[in-house]
């Protein structure tokens, strides 16, 4: 769908898993790998409660076509992004990371920065973009 690479991580519950979690990442929108993490921090922070299913509307496609969407982004050229599907203080959101390639150097790529999206509604939570390091 994009001419970059895009890189997706998502954690499911496995009663069969010994911390009760099998994390999947998807590249180019095929399943790369599949392990069982450590995740010893999670009960802690509250990372591990299930996401409210009913605000789950947007998909990772209308979220990263979102970000790209950014006025601040849109001479740039976008090489990769990763997505994470998380908890906010709103409710489930994406976080979109973005990459774009180096002015001086196209060969090479910069960190540009995170776009949160909202799950509810597609609308952008905050932008934290740092284009000053495509320089």
């Amino acid at each position: 769908l994009f001419p970059y690479t895009t890189l997706f991580r998502s954690v499911y519950y496995d009663p069969d898993a010994p911390l009760k979690a099998i994390e999947v990442k998807f590249g180019a929108g095929q399943k790369m790998d599949v392990s069982r993490p450590m995740r010893l921090l999670e009960p802690i922070t509250g990372a591990d409660k299930v996401l409210e299913k009913s605000k789950l509307k947007v998909d990772s496609d209308k979220a990263l076509e979102t970000a790209r969407s950014q006025p601040l982004l849109q001479n740039l050229t976008l090489t990769s992004s990763q997505l994470w599907l998380m908890h906010g203080d709103e409710g489930p959101k994406w976080k979109v990371k973005l990459w774009a390639a180096k002015l001086n150097n196209s060969r090479h790529q910069a960190d540009v920065g995170d776009v949160y999206i909202s799950t509810a509604d597609g609308s952008v939570i905050r932008a934290d973009l740092h284009l000053n390091r495509v320089d």
